[in-house]
């Protein structure tokens, strides 16, 4: 089964403020090569069988 992902472009008032939102499944692994260097917040939305993973998280 392949994990798809739907990405969602939100446009803010000034180009420093778009930003894509990821919605799929098998994204956790992939948070620190998707944040980039201008990343200050990030939200996880996750079933509580994700909550050890998610936790981690919180360390990146």
């Amino acid at each position: 089964m392949t994990d798809s992902v739907t990405t969602i472009p939100v446009q803010g008032d000034t180009p420093d403020n778009r930003y894509d939102v990821l919605v799929g499944n098998g994204l956790l692994g992939k948070v620190p090569e998707l944040l980039g260097e201008r990343v200050k917040k990030v939200l996880i939305i996750h079933p509580r069988a994700c909550a050890p993973p998610a936790t981690w998280s919180r360390r990146i």
